[in-house]
This record gives C-alpha cells, sequence and structure tokens, in this order.
C-alpha cells in the first residue's frame, strides 16, 4: 500500500511540475508580449547593452554599461574607455523598440538563414531597459528573406557603423595582420 501512495505522490508531483513549467513558459511570452508597451518612447536612463561580433579569432565587443569597447585580436588584446553619443543611444534604442527586440527569444533562429561568406560573423546583444533584459546570438551573416532577421541585421549593422565611425575606434592599435572584413 505505502508502495501504491508512493507512486501516486511521484505521479502528482510529474504532473505539476509539468503543468507549472508550461504556465510559466505562458506568463514569460505574456510578459515579453508587454515590454514594448511598458518601455517608453523616449530612451530610458536605464537603458544600455553589450554588443559583440566575431569573425574567426578576432572578437570585438562593446559594453555601454561599463563604456568599455574591447578589441581581440591574436596578437592584440585591447580595452578602452568608449562613447556613443546621446544622439547614437537615441538611435538605437529607437530602432530596438522598432523591431521589437524583446519579442525575439534567446534562441533565436531566423526561418531563412545561410552563410553568404567564409568566414562569416557571429553575433551577440544584450538589451536591459529598465526592468526588462533579452539576449540572443546569431551564428553566421545574416542574409535572409525573413523580416525578423532583416530586422536584427539593421540593427547590428546600425550599432557596428556607429563603432568604427567614432574617433575612440580610431585610437585602437591595429594588428599586425590584416584580418578580413575590418
Amino acid at each position: 500500500m505505502n508502495k501504491f501512495i508512493i507512486n501516486i505522490l511521484i505521479l502528482l508531483f510529474l504532473l505539476v511540475s509539468k503543468s507549472s513549467s508550461q504556465i510559466g513558459v505562458r506568463q514569460k511570452n505574456i510578459i515579453i508580449d508587454t515590454v514594448d508597451k511598458s518601455i517608453s518612447i523616449e530612451r530610458s536612463k536605464r537603458f544600455g547593452f553589450i554588443f559583440g561580433y566575431k569573425i574567426q579569432k578576432d572578437y570585438d565587443s562593446l559594453n555601454t554599461f561599463t563604456n568599455i569597447y574591447s578589441k581581440k585580436y591574436a596578437d592584440i588584446d585591447t580595452s578602452i574607455t568608449f562613447h556613443l553619443t546621446d544622439t547614437q543611444l537615441d538611435s538605437i534604442y529607437s530602432k530596438i523598440r522598432e523591431i521589437h527586440f524583446f519579442n525575439y527569444p534567446k534562441d533565436y533562429k531566423s526561418k531563412e538563414i545561410f552563410v553568404g561568406v567564409q568566414p562569416h560573423f557571429s553575433y551577440y546583444l544584450k538589451v536591459c531597459v529598465d526592468k526588462y533584459e533579452n539576449e540572443l546570438s546569431i551564428d553566421g551573416d545574416i542574409m535572409s528573406k525573413d523580416s525578423n532577421t532583416k530586422n536584427l541585421s539593421n540593427l547590428f549593422s546600425l550599432i557596428k557603423r556607429m563603432i568604427k565611425g567614432s574617433p575612440d575606434y580610431q585610437k585602437i592599435r591595429k594588428p599586425s595582420y590584416s584580418p578580413l572584413y575590418r
């Protein structure tokens, strides 16, 4: 009899666990769907992001929370203080809202993605606005007819253009070899 009760309790536990995990996913989707409505149209003072991109062993990242830009080449590992202007941050914030970045899942996969060039870039983006946070990574140069993927590609390109156009970026020591697509 005790074994029967234990089996029933285990079965109930498994059913409750499965139900609550499904409920959690639904609740998570509801929260994410309401983020765009909850964040201000004007850029919040508590807005920041970490953006990284990599090609082969070369890695670049910008952390707007710490205002540090890091560049790692095979023979160089450098970090500098790096500031985007308010206008640049406003443009990025606007683009993030425009593409509904908070609706993208962390494990986002394009419906139609292919690598157009070898070697290819990999991207990472983590965005925080007030109490909301979302992050995702994509491996491959993003060439797709899928509008969500095109939107991400445009956002990544916007951030890269702002980084590379900055006087701070020009101060970084160049590697002894010529990396592709820099």
